[in-house]
């Protein structure tokens, strides 16, 4: 992996080092502390990206979540002790992530004007095919709730870290939370 090594510069101390003393490391240039956080935070930074309903490859999630630890390389300067590092994190992750299910459906819509598929005769679900896993119902919801809901209720972030990673308030963080159970009852009910 990409981040690999940087793990055994730390090791030794037995004491891991906050994040607030990481990000002050990182910003004094110490590329060690990048790898730390990398290694304490991709798994969280990789579910988001995943979990935009992307449906990504392993390996463009996998590269998503390196661009964020990259990104945060560039902007360490930035974070000031007490924010919290997971929200930023997951913040940066939403942002790539949008931008590469952008990028693929510009890709595919100029794709489709060139290209015409082969006709395919639709293919009626199996009555357990059409039960919605958690990840289905996830994507039918609208981007805005869909973040919200994920960082939420999957990734178990406190609301404080849910509005600074969307840079929202606390407010629309209940408002959007309080809209995506909502439009969940709701495609739950159309499906029963």
């Amino acid at each position: 992996m990409f981040f690999e090594g940087r793990k055994q510069a730390a090791a030794g101390t037995g004491v891991e080092p906050s994040d607030d003393e990481l990000m002050k490391r990182l910003q004094q240039g110490d590329t060690a502390a990048l790898g730390l956080l990398y290694e304490r935070h991709r798994g969280i930074v990789n579910a988001v990206v995943q979990r935009q309903g992307s449906r990504l490859s392993a390996a463009d999630a996998e590269d998503t979540c390196h661009e964020v630890f990259l990104t945060l390389l560039d902007v360490c300067h930035r974070f000031r002790p007490g924010d919290t590092l997971r929200g930023w994190l997951c913040g940066m992750a939403l942002k790539k992530a949008r931008r590469m299910n952008d990028r693929r459906r510009s890709r595919a819509g100029l794709l489709a004007r060139f290209f015409r598929p082969a006709e395919v005769a639709p293919v009626s679900p199996a009555p357990a095919e059409a039960k919605h896993d958690a990840q289905s119902l996830l994507e039918q919801l609208p981007v805005h709730l869909r973040e919200v809901a994920v960082l939420t209720h999957v990734e178990h972030l406190s609301p404080d870290e849910v509005a600074a990673a969307l840079g929202i308030s606390l407010k629309t963080v209940a408002n959007r939370l309080s809209q995506a159970r909502r439009a969940a009852r709701d495609v739950l009910g159309r499906e029963a």
